[in-house]
């Protein structure tokens, strides 16, 4: 998303994670998003479930970097990750993709 803002351009990202019980949370990240930005949003998660988080994540290339799963391995205990196919297929006469 880029917002135009006193005249300038600023590139503003989003990251956000629904609960199954339907708690949102996110994080505006100031610039692009990156795998340090990923990793705490991922640190505020475990911080806030009280209990081990269970995180579906998309084909972004930042998700499957080597540093965001390091971090993960060292918090196997508080969080797994799930990662969505890197792309989806629909059968005949079914729904068209956007």
């Amino acid at each position: 998303m880029t917002c135009t803002v006193g005249g300038t351009r600023q590139k503003l990202s989003m990251i956000a994670s629904v609960t199954n019980q339907g708690k949102a949370r996110w994080m505006i990240i100031d610039g692009a998003f990156s795998a340090d930005r990923r990793i705490e949003f991922m640190g505020a998660l475990i911080r806030d479930a009280g209990k081990k988080v269970f995180l579906i994540l998309d084909s972004l290339r930042v998700h499957h970097g080597r540093p965001v799963k390091k971090w993960a391995e060292e918090h196997k205990e508080q969080i797994g990750l799930f990662y969505l196919p890197l792309q989806s297929r629909t059968e005949p006469g079914g729904a068209s993709e956007c």
